[in-house]
């Protein structure tokens, strides 16, 4: 397990749906050395546009940010949390119908083989939507992800474990833990017309950070 830097673990907590955002204990914006890192006045735009849905702005953004952060081999997760932001942006305009099928599959082909981590989520083993789950083969991990007014279908997300054991011991170890993944994307897809939403498989999935279980 790996711990994030500063910037992501900030990212990362404001942009789960299910965390209360921290946004007034953020620390003041740096001047740092090196031009390809994302500062924490640069999380938070990106962030605070993806909580208010504004979708085509956040994608925008993210994919300005990760041209910069990919430069920045000192501090790769950086790149992978902008990934899955980019995701999470073009699977709010499709359930929002402001882009259609084609247009999102080509964004999202280019995004195929690359790493990503994921925001805090919670293992719930009874959850339906927003919440990780077993597949029903009891040898993976799943969720649905919606928008917040979870009307919508966003992401259908399936999760190839790196560690067997964390299947196995799911229910015992995770239940109402909160965590962040880390996965490879081996397939990102826009297909459904009647509910258009991203479908994506990730492989090599494994906990990034966790942390006490959600009260």
């Amino acid at each position: 397990m790996k711990k994030l830097s500063l910037f992501a673990g900030v990212a990362l907590s404001l942009l789960s749906f299910t965390a209360q955002a921290q946004e007034k204990n953020l620390p003041p914006a740096t001047d740092f050395s090196n031009p390809h890192l994302i500062s924490t006045t640069d999380w938070k735009i990106v962030v605070d546009q993806l909580r208010a849905e504004k979708w085509m702005e956040a994608e925008k953004t993210a994919t300005a940010f990760l041209v910069r952060a990919e430069k920045d081999t000192a501090h790769p997760e950086n790149a992978a949390i902008l990934r899955y932001m980019i995701i999470n942006a073009i699977a709010g305009e499709l359930a929002s119908n402001q882009t259609d099928n084609e247009t999102a599959n080509n964004k999202l082909k280019k995004l195929n083989g690359q790493t990503v981590i994921t925001p805090t989520y919670t293992f719930k083993s009874k959850a339906l939507i927003n919440g990780i789950t077993l597949t029903d083969d009891a040898k993976g991990w799943s969720q649905i992800v919606t928008n917040r007014a979870q009307d919508a279908v966003m992401i259908k997300e399936t999760y190839s474990l790196t560690y067997p054991s964390m299947a196995q011991d799911a229910y015992n170890k995770y239940e109402n833990n909160n965590f962040r993944l880390q996965a490879k994307i081996t397939a990102a897809s826009a297909t459904s017309i009647a509910h258009p939403h991203v479908d994506i498989s990730l492989s090599n999935a494994e906990i990034w950070d966790i942390s006490e279980p959600a009260k």
